[in-house]
């Protein structure tokens, strides 16, 4: 493991940098910090709501830190973490010790432990579930819960990448069960990731280097992708509904029409024809002072209508 002192880590961020970090540690701004391996965890207040989420690989000759804030890695917040070990190591739980003593437990005791933390944590059991069956279940109310919460207030530029890095985190759960081939409990996710990003447009986010905009296109890409896979028409019909009332309120080019690739049967397809006719002749009347989905139904072509 690399001897860590404030010489080496000033060499390694710069000065700018350094010094940024160093007000954070010495104002007492990590908290939580954690060892597990050669990675230490912590989290670190900032200009956010709720505080950056900072890793460090300190095993590595090249050193190397990821955070949550919007610069994203070797930021002030790794700085303030990595001074923290420096010069103060035993402020850190030992994860490692922890691991070992969990060997020397009863099943009860460890069941004990788990109940404690999905108690302190209940989005912890979207996660063990993943991890454990064939089919898991998920609990799309809770994760839409959490989205919802994330995406909440207005976002402004120095916060909504934060915000893409918890939705993306949700999404890792969706890509885990797209691999196991559950891809109704992974659609329903990323449909709810969609629908977020929509509301965090509504309250205002600041989306000038387009990163919410990029993250919805790429859940609504693998929401098709698992849409492909699923042969219960029945259920498709479900998620339609839902994706033509996330259409209806959606004004801000994020393509969400996309979905409805994915979501047409044979048995559906003439409610979504006569939807998007209807649309068009909106559009149509209309087209003065409308937004941008009434310019796109406008452009809509069908093969069975001119």
């Amino acid at each position: 493991m690399t001897k860590l002192t404030e010489d080496v880590i000033r060499e390694i961020f710069g000065d700018k940098t350094f010094f940024k970090g160093q007000d954070y540690y010495d104002n007492g701004h990590v908290l939580g910090a954690v060892k597990l391996e050669n990675t230490l965890y912590a989290q670190v207040l900032g200009s956010a709501s709720v505080p950056y989420e900072v890793r460090a690989n300190i095993d590595d000759p090249n050193i190397s830190t990821e955070c949550t804030c919007p610069v994203g890695n070797m930021c002030k917040h790794g700085v303030a973490l990595l001074l923290q070990w420096a010069n103060d190591s035993s402020s850190f739980t030992d994860a490692d010790i922890f691991i070992g003593s969990i060997e020397k437990m009863s099943k009860d005791e460890i069941i004990n432990i788990l109940k404690s933390l999905i108690k302190q944590n209940p989005s912890l059991i979207n996660e063990f579930s993943l991890e454990t069956g064939e089919n898991p279940e998920v609990n799309i109310d809770a994760i839409s819960d959490k989205i919802g919460w994330i995406v909440h207030g207005e976002l402004d530029y120095y916060h909504v990448w934060d915000a893409i890095r918890r939705l993306e985190e949700i999404k890792k759960m969706a890509d885990r069960l797209m691999e196991k081939e559950s891809y109704k409990g992974a659609a329903e996710i990323y449909l709810a990731l969609v629908k977020g990003g929509v509301v965090a447009y509504e309250e205002g986010t600041d989306d000038s280097d387009g990163g919410m905009g990029d993250f919805v296109s790429g859940c609504i890409e693998d929401f098709n992708k698992c849409l492909i896979e699923i042969t219960d028409s029945y259920y498709k019909d479900k998620l339609l509904e839902k994706i033509l009332g996330i259409i209806e309120g959606e004004d801000y080019g994020l393509e969400i029409s996309e979905m409805l690739r994915g979501a047409v049967t044979v048995e559906n397809i003439g409610r979504i024809e006569s939807y998007l006719m209807q649309k068009l002749k909106v559009a149509r009347k209309n087209p003065d002072g409308l937004g941008y989905n009434s310019y796109h139904w406008s452009s809509v072509k069908t093969t069975n209508h001119p």
